[in-house]
């Protein structure tokens, strides 16, 4: 037998070998054989298993061969079905007997492995697992009830476990299987144990909760194993085993184990989370991720009572403790200040691991909407009492200012934002370095997170303890302070920084020149940058000192070291040139482009680092010089279009990094495995990024460079490996269509150009939508994702190329295509319907608002979901409304008008949301041409605007505000706006007090918000028609003013508010309401919520009626808004300056 197996021997060995040439060899000889002669390659393997007492099969090749035996016979490439009767018989036979006879351990659960991939290619159930080897639970159970040794028990409860998605349901059904499990938990073997463990836990996880409530009697033996393993000193693999299952199990079942043992499994965790005598830490860490899983799981019950919030402060408590464990060394950790991006380098995994905990837990009970009513008061108990304690170190101030940085980002209320910045302050200015590292990173997280509202209320406490930090003589403490102040002016008022640019400045310009440390260095071109963005015209004067440091940083941080700091150089210069603008930029921004240039024609490396840095450094200075710019895109355009010329290889499939060890983008495309590298891949999307700056700046301007820019991005459309980047092209699109539009209608091309141009990208991307699958089963999260990019990329170039270009024809086909998809599309039985806000308008009739106003919205890059993909959908039809109104009505219209008909009756919030997007598409869109099929739906939309459904009572009262523009509206009027009433008294109170962070909390937020624009909409438009007394919803509507979560139709609203107020409304304007609408106009004025066009119309309105009332009305308002009312003012002031001094030059 030796001499007939002694090629695949030699095979085995160049497998098992430390040749590399060799092991590549044979790995090609093995794939050969696998793929061309099967049968007689398992059936040598086999042969191997089997001479387990003959001298030359070694345990190396026995190993070996059980390994292979699996990779053959499971997943995508298994031959199982390729392999002759006799010879899967005998594979069969020998991998049962080797778990029995072969005498090594690992070749026996490697036997076990093989049997589990021979199920899985032969079985898909247990019927059908006991027609093809009916013998293999009856061999199995054997050996584990009572006929095998501790070995082969073991192996074969792993063969049990790998088997459970298929059997584990048949086998508990039979009383004996939980006898035979706890007959095993007793075994006198502990790898026996464990494996029953693992077994029962694998069990929990993958099936039904009715299915293991057999096992629930077995928990306290499981406990109680897990207890014994923690107390020995030589099973920590095992018990390190046995916590990874239970890690699982809790993560797919949390409700069994509450069911069952709960107190003793959690006192035993927290037990082995705090004990530290492990050699092997692992068991400490996975001890706590068991802890944590379980909070997680049940973090309701952990919230509810005393009980469950007892244990919740025992996982806080001992977090904080780990993460004590840091670097006391302070000079160890300041020379580490360029060396590392974080500290857990430094501190070690117990910190690292206590921080992410406390993230974890709060966004949990964020979700669980108890953050402020458990979680919050919870630890600041904790850190009340670690503070408190007789052996309260730095260490645990730390801690618990660390703990604070960590959960911030999920607080809602503002007096717990105050809170945690009141708790900060005083720590800013500790005796030790690395409690004001800490907190001044706290700080900076909070204002980064919670950004208008710590800069608008908390600036003026924060920015003296910012400057003396500046001054900190530990670089590490003033390098935090500046990247503190780098959040919090990008949300700060001219006014608010006016008193302490000057020292700020000259802090960052002596810390910039001298360092001592990178990071440093970096920190304060940042923080000058974000000082540079928010000063605007105060910064003017600092331009000339700041832009030679920034130059000659540019030409002499060369070295590899360096880079990093050239690339904020760079950062900062364009970032200051858009603040200062083009007249003072000018000669700087071309001085800085050819640096650019030469960089851009040098080239950059797949991985480098600061091509994003040059890509963003040179679009800011396309946007400021505009199409002055125009020179450089001979010279920037080559390297651009090179870069989004790569195109995705086959590779190996379930590769995911190539023989270099770069990571891949791979992807299935037509039974092919596509994959590029992921540098190459960010590469062209940068390049993409980039081009949109471009086009975006230049506009007409750009007309000479389009034809070649879309013979690039054309193929992109289809780019399988990323859909981001095929947002980024369609995006480009965008651009390209709105170019050729400007430059049509400024006479540089013919309009035929738009027109060609618009039908060259539909006829490629109607068609691509064309090939959505027509099932269900088919539709995958990816083509739901393209479907959607597909369709949101049609409906903004088809606005972005406006009216005229298409004919009747064309709308019609494209409704059919709609309405086609729409009725392939439905959502999944159990799926969440979500309030989401509607995509923003990107038509040219939006263009001078989107130019003002570049901040992307909250919600603008939705998840593709069923939901998202059908709305998507529909917004295309809202586009050719916009594109053609009244040949849409009249071959479009009556198909959407049906589609209503037929599903908005239909009891699901998928069909009842959908129906009534389309409905307020439709009003929006058309406005008095809708109005003959207001039978359709209108009733329906009134009603719904107190539905359970969030996203329902969105798209009802969006329907329902734009339906109040038509006079016939009139007829409904008092019970719309009664309805609308009855949200705002259920959800305004919380809606004002509360920032949206979780989910649930948000989709509330965006239908509130919804509410509040239709009571406005309905009062102004519908005035005479309310019913009732109309003072009081006019009040309704100011007291829930501003809108808190959707940015497009909160600046609406707005509007509308500045509109009455000019009118000199006689209730809105009246002397009762100023201060309200005061309130209102500082809450808004220059936050995102606004945009520069409506912040000049407020500060004009406000100006005009003179300070001395206006600031007397305002004496009522808090501190907060009378501050932000001066500025207000002082901004509206000089404006009225500006003209006037205008008016005078004329």
């Amino acid at each position: 037998m030796a001499g007939q197996l002694a090629g695949l021997c030699e095979l085995l060995k160049a497998l098992v070998g430390s040749d590399s040439d060799a092991r590549k060899a044979a790995e090609q000889k093995f794939e050969e054989a696998r793929n061309g002669a099967p049968n007689q390659l398992v059936a040598e393997l086999t042969g191997v298993l089997a001479a387990s007492s003959e001298p030359w099969a070694s345990l190396e090749l026995r190993q070996e061969a059980v390994v292979l035996l699996r990779q053959c016979c499971q997943g995508k490439r298994s031959v199982w079905s390729d392999l002759d009767s006799n010879v899967r018989n005998q594979l069969k036979n020998q991998l049962l007997a080797t778990l029995q006879q072969d005498p090594s351990n690992p070749v026996r659960r490697g036997a076990g492995s093989a049997i589990a991939g021979i199920v899985e290619s032969c079985a898909e159930d247990f019927s059908q697992l006991m027609t093809e080897w009916p013998e293999l639970l009856n061999a199995l159970s054997t050996i584990v009830g009572g006929q095998g040794d501790a070995g082969q028990v073991t192996a074969c409860l792993g063969v049990l476990k790998e088997l459970v998605p298929i059997t584990g349901e048949e086998l508990l059904k039979k009383p004996q299987t939980t006898a035979l499990l706890q007959n095993c938990l007793s075994s006198s073997s502990a790898e026996a144990r464990s494996a029953c463990t693992q077994l029962i836990l694998q069990m929990v996880e993958d099936l039904e909760e009715e299915a293991v409530a057999p096992l629930g009697p077995l928990m306290p033996a499981v406990v109680m194993i897990m207890k014994d393993f923690a107390a020995a000193n030589d099973q920590e693999e095992q018990l390190k085993e046995i916590l990874e299952s239970l890690i699982s199990a809790v993560d797919e079942e949390p409700e069994f184990f509450k069911k069952h043992g709960l107190q003793d499994l959690w006192t035993l965790l927290l037990e082995m989370c705090k004990s530290q005598h492990w050699a092997d830490t692992d068991v400490r860490h996975s001890a706590m991720e068991a802890a944590m899983s379980v909070a997680e799981g049940l973090c309701e019950d952990f919230c509810a009572n005393k009980e469950g919030q007892a244990s919740m402060e025992q996982l806080v408590v001992l977090n904080i403790e780990w993460m004590l464990d840091v670097e006391e060394d302070v000079e160890r950790w300041t020379s580490k200040a360029d060396e590392t991006e974080d500290d857990y380098e430094i501190d070690g995994d117990t910190v690292e691991i206590g921080e992410e905990n406390m993230d974890r837990l709060a966004e949990q009970c964020c979700e669980k909407d108890q953050m402020e009513d458990v979680f919050l008061p919870l630890l600041f108990k904790v850190i009340r009492q670690a503070l408190g304690a007789t052996n309260s170190t730095w260490r645990h101030i730390r801690s618990c200012v660390m703990a604070v940085n960590q959960v911030v980002e999920y607080i809602e209320e503002e007096s717990w934002i105050d809170h945690c910045i009141t708790f900060l302050v005083p720590h800013l200015s500790h005796e030790h370095p690395r409690v004001r590292f800490s907190a001044f990173s706290a700080v900076a997280q909070a204002a980064y997170d919670h950004d208008e509202y710590v800069a608008q209320n908390h600036s003026e406490q924060l920015l003296p303890a910012i400057l003396k930090g500046l001054d900190d003589p530990n670089v590490r403490v003033a390098t935090a302070a500046a990247s503190a102040l780098s959040s919090l002016a990008e949300e700060m008022d001219e006014d608010d920084l006016e008193p302490h640019i000057e020292e700020l400045m000259t802090k960052l310009f002596t810390r910039l020149k001298l360092g001592p440390a990178r990071t440093l260095q970096e920190a304060c071109l940042s923080a000058i940058a974000a000082l540079a963005e928010a000063a605007e015209e105060l910064f003017a004067p600092y331009y000339s000192h700041v832009a030679p440091v920034l130059k000659e940083i540019i030409r002499t941080a060369t070295s590899e070291d360096k880079k990093m700091l050239r690339c904020k150089a760079f950062e900062c210069a364009s970032l200051v040139g858009s603040a200062v603008g083009k007249e003072i930029f000018l000669a700087d921004a071309h001085e800085m482009m050819q640096t650019l240039v030469t960089c851009f024609q040098a080239g950059f490396a797949p991985d480098d680092q600061t091509r994003e840095y040059m890509h963003e450094a040179a679009g800011r200075v396309a946007a400021v010089l505009e199409k002055d710019f125009k020179p450089y895109m001979p010279a920037l355009l080559p390297g651009i279009m090179k870069s989004l010329q790569q195109k995705p290889d086959e590779v190996e499939a379930g590769k995911d990094v190539d023989e270099d060890g770069n990571e891949l983008q791979v992807a299935e495309v037509a039974g092919k495995t596509l994959g590029m590298k992921t540098s190459a891949v960010e590469e062209m999307s940068e390049s993409l990024t980039l081009l949109s700056q471009l086009l975006d700046s230049l506009e007409d301007a750009s007309v000479e460079f389009l034809p070649g820019i879309c013979g690039s991005l054309m193929p992109l459309l289809e780019f399988p490996l990323d859909g981001k980047l095929q947002q980024s092209a369609f995006e480009c699109w965008q651009q390209i269509i709105h170019c050729a539009w400007s430059a049509a209608n400024a006479g540089s091309c013919d309009k035929s150009v738009v027109g060609q141009l618009l039908g060259e990208f539909l006829k490629a991307t109607v068609g691509m939508m064309n090939k959505f699958p027509t099932t269900e089963e088919e539709q995958d999260s990816q083509q739901l994702q393209q479907l959607m990019l597909q369709s949101n990329a049609v409906s903004d170039v088809l606005r972005k190329s406006g009216k005229g270009f298409l004919a009747k024809t064309d709308i019609a086909d494209l409704v059919k295509v709609l309405v086609m998809l729409l009725d392939r599309i439905s959502l999944s039985e159990g799926e969440e319907v979500q309030a989401l806000p509607k995509r923003r308008r990107k038509g040219q009739e939006a263009q001078s608002a989107a130019d003002s106003d570049d901040e992307e919205s909250d919600d603008e890059d939705f998840e593709a979901t069923r939901q998202t993909v059908r709305c998507s959908l529909v917004d295309v039809a809202g586009a050719l409304m916009a594109a053609g109104r009244a040949e849409f009505v009249e071959v479009g219209l009556p198909t959407f008008m049906e589609l209503v008909k037929r599903i908005l009756p239909d009891p699901s919030e998928g069909k009842r949301s959908l129906a009534l997007y389309i409905a307020d598409e439709v009003v929006d869109g058309l406005g008095e041409l809708s109005v003959p099929y207001w039978d359709v739906f209108m009733e329906s939309a009134c009603n719904s605007i107190t539905d359970k459904c969030a996203a329902v009572r969105l798209y009802a009262a969006l329907t329902i505000g734009h339906a109040s523009l038509q006079p016939i509206f009139g007829k409904i009027a008092p019970v719309a706006a009664s309805q609308v009433a009855r949200v705002l008294q259920k959800h305004g109170e919380k809606h004002r007090r509360r920032r949206a962070v979780n989910s649930d909390s948000k989709q509330t937020a965006q239908a509130t918000d919804a509410a509040i624009w239709a009571l406005g909409m309905i009062c102004e438009h519908q005035e005479a028609n309310v019913g009732g007394d109309t003072a009081s919803a006019w009040r309704m509507w100011l007291t829930n003013m501003p809108l808190r979560r959707d940015r497009e139709i909160a600046q609406k609203a707005s509007h509308q508010l500045l509109e009455l107020v000019v009118r000199n409304h006689p209730i809105v304007a009246s002397p009762e309401q100023l201060p309200t609408v005061l309130g209102v106009f500082a809450d808004v004025y220059k936050t995102r919520f606004s945009n520069p066009i409506l912040d000049k119309e407020i500060a004009a309105a406000i100006a005009r009626a003179g300070a001395e009332p206006v600031k007397r009305f305002a004496a009522a308002l808090p501190e907060r808004q009378r501050k932000k009312v001066d500025s207000i003012l002082k901004d509206g002031s000089g404006e009225s300056n500006k003209q006037t001094d205008a008016d005078d030059m004329g």
